[in-house]
């Protein structure tokens, strides 16, 4: 059984990483960039087309949106957000609600932009940020 599921998981992780490749190949490439940040105002949604690579790379912003968060979003993140004690379970939790939110606030930019879904390549997303620590010094400096 366990020889079966890593079988399984080896085929599914070759054909992704096919697809990851076919996308870093192509000449042009349509990514979405996200950010979130502590303000919790909504979502900052940007489709831009990415052509090159290395020193050669050139982006260029096709569509900008922010899609504003609810109340009701904006009081469930502030559990989270800015805050010296956080309960590690209640960030699991929201990583993955949060994601559904972000897929159907893309969805909806999309829809709002006349941009088929297909022509997106790739969605980079640094998730919520939840903390700044303007902190003097690197995290290792003792």
């Amino acid at each position: 059984m366990v020889i079966r599921f890593n079988n399984l998981i080896q085929k599914l992780m070759n054909r992704n990483l096919r697809k990851l490749s076919g996308i870093a190949q192509k000449e042009k490439r349509k990514i979405i960039g996200l950010m979130s940040g502590t303000s919790l105002d909504g979502l900052d949604i940007a489709l831009c087309e990415i052509t090159g690579a290395g020193k050669h790379t050139t982006v260029r912003v096709e569509e900008f949106i922010t899609k504003p968060y609810s109340e009701k979003i904006q009081n469930r993140l502030k559990k989270i957000t800015s805050v010296e004690t956080v309960d590690l379970k209640e960030i699991c939790y929201q990583h993955r609600w949060l994601g559904v939110i972000h897929a159907k606030l893309i969805l909806e930019a999309l829809d709002q932009w006349g941009t088929d879904r297909a022509e997106v390549d790739a969605i980079a997303s640094h998730g919520q940020t939840i903390y700044h620590y303007p902190g003097s010094g690197s995290a290792g400096d003792t």
